[in-house]
């Protein structure tokens, strides 16, 4: 149309400025693509001493993220981090990738202290 304008956001716009226009669900849907984003990013430059906020994160979805991240990361080091977390994760799908991510480091450690966790853990999905 001729004389119409079309208004874009540019990629560096924040989610505030657009607050009278977006509802709380879409900018939080929002808010958890650009964390989801982070953790990729994160893992692609494997930065896992930054991913462990991730871990922490209150969203399901985000943790079992940045435990995947781990397990692509395979960083030795970060072993005891895992398996804390994996012990006090009360998520059975992040669990599960937690145990993943310890498997992928592939430490003789790690195959003992896995096998006293599974005795103990009731949900399928993680055995």
């Amino acid at each position: 149309v001729v004389g119409c304008r079309v208004s874009t956001i540019s990629e560096g716009a924040k989610i505030d400025n657009l607050a009278p226009v977006l509802s709380s669900d879409l900018k939080q849907r929002i808010n958890k693509q650009e964390t989801l984003s982070q953790i990729a990013d994160l893992q692609n430059i494997r930065a896992s001493q930054e991913l462990v906020v991730f871990l922490q994160n209150p969203d399901v979805d985000i943790r079992a993220k940045a435990a995947l991240a781990f397990a692509s990361i395979q960083q030795p080091e970060d072993l005891p981090l895992l398996i804390k977390q994996l012990r006090s994760e009360p998520a059975p799908d992040v669990r599960e990738k937690l145990a993943f991510a310890i498997g992928q480091l592939h430490d003789p450690q790690s195959f003992d202290i896995l096998k006293s966790i599974f005795e103990q853990e009731k949900a399928d999905i993680v055995k």
